[in-house]
């Protein structure tokens, strides 16, 4: 694997049915590890093959299933001082793009087909770290939960908990009718 620009890191990967995880080594042999991948499922739906624009339909007819991220789980310096950062999955973000087409003479699109897709976030649960060699038992630096969202189904942070302090996050909704905004 090569750094375009040129980088003096070391990047190798893991594999089983597909990358499953990869690790960078810069030049000071710190190691930075990407092993919480986030899996999005991607399906074309129509009734027919469309005459038009229809590589995305046959490439999605009978969906597939990648990972569309790896997140940040290590880090570690050359005495084996270690960051971790776990994660725990969230509530699954299903979207629909169509495919539309302005044939001649209407003013109104057609839709030829949607894509259909839906990712798995990886939200981040908690950060520990382990001093040197890791003889001692890894200790907990940060908590994070999480509330979901009634309409959209995204979550977003609630609380972060550290360190003998603990923040709560409160949000408010800007809803708009009309010109007026609440």
């Amino acid at each position: 694997i090569r750094t375009i620009p040129y980088q003096d890191v070391k990047i190798t990967y893991a594999s089983g049915t597909g990358i499953t995880s990869f690790t960078v080594t810069n030049d000071r042999g710190i190691t930075y590890v990407f092993s919480a991948d986030e899996t999005t499922v991607r399906k074309s739906v129509g009734s027919t093959a469309p005459a038009w624009f229809d590589i995305d339909y046959w490439q999605y007819i009978n969906g597939i299933t990648y990972n569309s991220a790896w997140r940040l789980t290590q880090i570690h310096d050359l005495n084996n001082n270690t960051i971790n950062i776990n994660y725990t999955a969230g509530t699954q973000m299903p979207s629909t793009s169509p495919v539309q087409v302005y044939l001649n003479g209407y003013i109104t699109p057609t839709v030829l087909y949607k894509v259909w897709q839906k990712t798995t976030p990886q939200l981040l649960s908690s950060i520990t770290y382990q001093e040197g060699n890791g003889t001692g038992s890894p200790v907990t630096a940060f908590n994070f939960t999480y509330n979901t969202n009634y309409y959209t189904k995204a979550s977003y942070i609630n609380t972060i908990t550290g360190f003998g302090r603990s923040f709560q996050f409160n949000y408010t909704a800007n809803v708009h009718s009309g010109n007026n905004f609440t």
